[in-house]
């Protein structure tokens, strides 16, 4: 397929996963152990032009990191341990928050690190369209933002041969699969996704290829598979491992992809 045809097609694909988002259905979510059912909302990443929200549960309280690059090599993080108020139904953190300024090499090393107070609070709450407020109350730093929630897929996994690399970009999920099928082939998969809200599930679409190599690993030939397409579901088990189903030609019935960068849920 010819480069103007592939970014054509990439272009329909984007198209099509948010169309195909805005008409999701509802289905139910599954709780943590431990944490108020109504609290599990807020347990997601959420992200602004130039902000990333991480809110964990833990403990039967929250963990909220808060980063934003404010230049290439200078971040601030805010960091709060809230607790669910039932009443309200919003997060708070009354007197413990903390805030940090970084500045970065060009290979992302700290320079400097200065903490500019540990005594903040804030109180996070969800809007009429399900979008997270933050009211920070030590310098309103999030005055007039409403941040989407893009679930919590970043990240790598693997399970057997099979390597998924999940990053965030902007407005959408990159989606980077290799399967060693033998020492010689590989299949691979490059995938733009969308979080569908509803579902609690990362829904992709992309292109296959399969890669042959000689002994000495030197690429052989390089082969597009599917070029019309093709489409992927990712979402978690109870414990915590990311499922991958719905592309065709892809066995993955059976196969849990365990997370590189956290642990799993065991209890």
């Amino acid at each position: 397929m010819k480069t103007f045809g592939k970014l054509l097609l990439v272009t329909l694909l984007i198209a099509a996963l948010f169309s195909c988002a805005a008409l999701a259905e509802d289905t139910d979510v599954t709780n943590h152990t431990g944490q108020n059912p109504e609290s599990l909302v807020f347990d997601s990443d959420w992200v602004s032009d130039d902000t990333m929200i991480h809110a964990y549960c833990e403990d039967g309280g929250f963990k909220v990191t808060i980063i934003r690059d404010v230049t290439l090599n200078e971040r601030i993080t805010w960091e709060y341990s809230p607790l669910f108020d039932a009443d309200t139904r919003t997060l708070v953190d009354d007197m413990f928050g903390t805030k940090t300024r970084e500045t970065h090499d060009y290979y992302g090393n700290i320079l400097t690190s200065t903490t500019e107070y540990e005594d903040g609070s804030a109180v996070f709450s969800l809007d009429a369209d399900g979008r997270l407020i933050w009211a920070d109350a030590r310098e309103d730093a999030g005055k007039g933002v409403a941040y989407e929630k893009i679930g919590r897929f970043e990240g790598t996994y693997q399970c057997d041969r099979a390597e998924i690399e999940i990053t965030w970009d902007d407005d959408h999920y990159g989606v980077n699969i290799q399967w060693g099928d033998s020492a010689s082939v590989t299949y691979d998969w490059l995938m733009t996704g969308v979080y569908n809200q509803e579902k609690d599930t990362l829904e992709a679409l992309g292109m296959e290829s399969r890669t042959e190599y000689d002994e000495n690993g030197e690429v052989i030939s390089v082969e597009d598979l599917n070029e019309e397409g093709c489409s992927a579901v990712f979402s978690f088990n109870e414990d915590g491992g990311l499922l991958w189903t719905g592309t065709e030609g892809a066995d993955t019935e059976g196969m849990v992809f365990i997370p590189f960068d956290r642990d799993l849920i065991t209890d």
